[in-house]
């Protein structure tokens, strides 16, 4: 903010030091040169702020009072990695001083270097405690620590160590444009049962408000005309990435219950043409099984159930960027953006993608927020109630069609069952049935077929993705209604941009979750059964020694 003392002589020292200088106002510049005691200091303001890189004027009014500098401070905070606090460590002695901004960066998990008025020369680390410091009796507030600069712009900058850890960015960099998918079992699923088409995913390219979105209104002049293009591009390569991924791990994991309806099919057929081959049906069993096997470890090796996770985290967070951005907000408000021990590379990728967009820029005026009102109200949430409106219609008539087959195909197999018995009382035998054949193949085919369809909807958690696009869609139908029908001022715009970057940070957390929590339960359980036959085999190994028992 360059404000009068540490923040102009600081500012200053980086320009100086051939920083880029980024200046935030809460005012325009001639009304917020008042704050400022002495002539020489209102003067080094406008030199710095006529030479600085960029500038972002915010719609502050004097009638505010401090809530125009805590603005200013939170727009600050949401575009930064790192702060320098010069400071004594009191607290502030009015509202948006420094010891307020120092304890709303820790709150962010944003580490701050504080330098100390009276001991210059030895700077010390403040962050947020990790859990093994919790049970230190400390004042965790004022828990300083040794300044490592190397390390820490090391942590800041450099992504998550191990090959492990940086595989998914090793995977986004290499992928391609040129994508193509022989999968179908997914789409063909959807369409047996009469939900295909009800739902697609949203792509840029193919949205009809594209060059709207980056194209500035007349009277807008923070619009980050270039960003924003670089911004909707990479959000339409990466979205589409998502739904690629996402398309051929459903169809995958549709394929193992499928498959299982099409092997019993086979051996039934099997059994009948070839009765004279010993275990032509288990034959068959075993090489379906074996085309499930084989599917399985190219899904797990090719990671595409991370990848369709990670590339839908990613687009759904520059989604939000569309509509942060032009107010000076950003993610780091709504996700913490300092996790030292735990952060993924989707977390890391975000936060350097959003910070290589540059710094906000422009004029904030009080006739722009009915503009940013307008976008947020009419294009950004209508678009997403339409998704999960849809979602949730698809996705719930299937849960309902396949549970009503696999209960007429069990049905069905209980009357095949008496038909089948009262023709062999008929006819003397089972053998002297006429349509025995048909009967074999519904004895094999109908139970497979209600396995199958349960099981897509256990593995696919059908029921719960319905209830979470049906809370998501309630969530964003009263954010509307609540932004159409409130007077608008910036801090309630912001509000509600972040409220609505929130709510759909929460539902991809909530999915996310099922996914991987089911895919911890198939691990744990693979790991259970190693460790059984491990022991049994150690214990089968010492029964064996001569000398034990």
């Amino acid at each position: 903010m360059a404000a009068e003392g540490a923040d102009l002589l600081g500012a200053q020292a980086a320009q100086a030091a051939g920083s880029a200088i980024v200046c935030v106002l809460p005012f325009p510049l001639d009304e917020y040169q008042r704050d400022f005691s002495s002539p020489a200091a209102a003067t080094a303001l406008r030199s710095l702020f006529e030479s600085a890189n960029a500038h972002l004027i915010l719609p502050g009014e004097r009638t505010e009072g401090a809530r125009s500098y805590e603005r200013a401070n939170e727009v600050i905070l949401a575009n930064i990695d790192l702060l320098v606090a010069i400071w004594d460590g009191k607290r502030a002695s009015g509202r948006a001083g420094t010891g307020d901004v120092v304890q709303s960066a820790i709150s962010r998990r944003i580490p701050v270097i504080v330098i100390a008025p009276d001991e210059p020369s030895r700077p010390t680390l403040l962050t947020a405690p990790d859990e093994e410091e919790l049970a230190n009796p400390i004042a965790l507030d004022l828990a300083r620590k040794p300044l490592n600069l190397a390390g820490l712009v090391s942590q800041i900058l450099s992504p998550p160590q191990g090959r492990r850890a940086r595989q998914g960015l090793i995977d986004l960099l290499e992928e391609k444009n040129n994508y193509r998918s022989i999968r179908f079992e997914y789409p063909l699923l959807l369409k047996l049962f009469g939900v295909g088409g009800m739902t697609k995913a949203s792509t840029i390219a193919t949205r009809p408000d594209m060059n709207d979105r980056s194209t500035p209104a007349a009277n807008n002049s923070c619009s980050y005309l270039t960003p924003q293009r670089e911004l909707l591009r990479d959000f339409g390569r990466i979205d589409s990435l998502a739904n690629h991924y996402g398309r051929i791990y459903r169809s995958s994991t549709t394929s193992e219950f499928l498959l299982t309806i099409v092997a019993a099919f086979f051996s039934a057929l099997a059994f009948i043409l070839f009765p004279f081959i010993a275990g032509i049906s288990v034959v068959t069993q075993v090489l379906v099984n074996g085309l499930v096997l084989l599917d399985s470890m190219t899904r797990t090796t090719q990671r595409w159930q991370e990848r369709w996770l990670d590339y839908r985290v990613i687009a759904e967070r520059l989604r939000c960027l569309q509509f942060l951005r032009p107010l000076g907000l950003g993610l780091t408000q709504s996700s913490a953006p300092f996790r030292r021990h735990s952060e993924s590379w989707v977390e890391w990728y975000i936060r350097r993608y959003e910070r290589a967009l540059g710094p906000p820029h422009g004029t904030i005026r009080t006739s722009d927020i009915a503009h940013f009102a307008k976008q947020l109200a009419e294009k950004e949430i209508p678009e997403q109630l339409k998704y999960h409106r849809a979602n949730f219609r698809q996705i719930w008539l299937l849960d309902r069609r396949l549970s009503a087959a696999a209960r007429i195909a069990l049905a069905s197999t209980i009357v095949v069952a008496g038909l089948f018995g009262i023709s062999a009382y008929y006819f003397g035998g089972t053998t002297r049935v006429p349509w025995t054949p048909i009967a074999i193949v519904v004895f094999f085919v109908l139970p497979a077929m209600a396995a199958a369809f349960n099981g897509i909807r256990a593995a696919a958690d059908l029921a719960l993705l319905a209830e979470r696009s049906a809370m998501m869609a309630a969530a964003l139908a009263r954010l509307r209604r609540v932004i159409l029908s409130t007077p608008m001022n910036y801090d309630r715009i912001a509000v509600a941009a972040m409220r609505s970057a929130g709510i759909m940070g929460d539902e991809l957390g909530e999915w996310r979750f099922v996914l991987e929590s089911r895919r911890t339960r198939a691990q744990h359980s693979r790991t259970s059964w190693r460790s059984w036959f491990s022991s049994r085999r150690h214990r089968k190994a010492d029964s064996d020694t001569p000398g034990k028992s």
